[in-house]
């Protein structure tokens, strides 16, 4: 797992290739809010990682 938050998850296959997952936990629906927003800034801080781990 890259990032886990309450609505967002990244997780990767090993193959240098991430999947994220909206799904907003105990909730029917899944709502854009500011906080959801936040976590997914965070979510691709956390896909970016040190300069040294990306593969291009």
């Amino acid at each position: 797992m890259i990032y886990q938050g309450n609505a967002i998850t990244v997780a990767s296959n090993g193959d240098n290739i991430a999947t994220l997952t909206f799904d907003l936990k105990d909730e029917s629906i899944n709502k854009l809010s500011s906080a959801v927003v936040t976590e997914l800034g965070e979510a691709v801080k956390a896909l970016q990682g040190p300069a040294t781990s990306r593969v291009w």
